[in-house]
């Protein structure tokens, strides 16, 4: 005898993901639409992955900063984009991915030094602020033909020479 569902399961969809309208809300939405539409093509996308840089540490000041120099210790460095696709597309060695929350300032000074130098190493890098642009941009970095028609649509900022960010809502200053 086989086993039955009684009651379908109902999976969250990106949109519902992303409602709260929060950077992480934004972000695991993104992921779950690579997931879903572009990993069936392409599954080398799966080499996406988040740098933890932010967030608490702990529970009270203490415990923070032995968090903090911990993490200092092991590698974390500020300023890291929230997103890498280590995947040599496009003429770039990676994808870097800022998310940000809708109208949520600018990006810090640390952010800014990071972006630039990775840019200037010959990555590319996105700061969105929506789910649906940042999955448009993977989709694109991965599956445009021609080179130069991604870096017309995306290379949007010249921040330094031979520095170019695609940052739609003008987050970069």
């Amino acid at each position: 005898m086989g086993i039955t569902l009684k009651e379908k399961i109902d999976v969250p969809t990106s949109e519902q993901l992303a409602k709260s309208g929060t950077e992480d809300a934004l972000q695991i939405a993104l992921l779950n639409e690579i997931a879903l539409g572009i990993r069936p093509h392409c599954p080398l996308v799966d080499l996406i992955y988040h740098v933890p840089n932010g967030g608490s540490r702990g529970s009270n000041q203490r415990d923070a900063q032995i968090n903090g120099a911990r993490m200092k210790a092991l590698g974390t460095k500020r300023g890291v984009p929230d997103l890498c696709l280590p995947l040599p597309c496009q003429g770039y060695g990676s994808l870097y991915i800022e998310m940000k929350k809708p109208k949520d300032g600018a990006l810090s000074p640390d952010q800014q030094a990071r972006i630039t130098a990775l840019t200037q190493a010959g990555n590319f890098v996105a700061i969105v602020d929506d789910w649906r642009v940042g999955y448009q941009l993977v989709y694109d970095y991965i599956f445009t033909a021609q080179q130069g028609q991604f870096a017309a649509k995306y290379a949007l900022h010249q921040i330094a020479p031979s520095a170019l960010v695609f940052d739609p809502s003008g987050y970069f200053r």
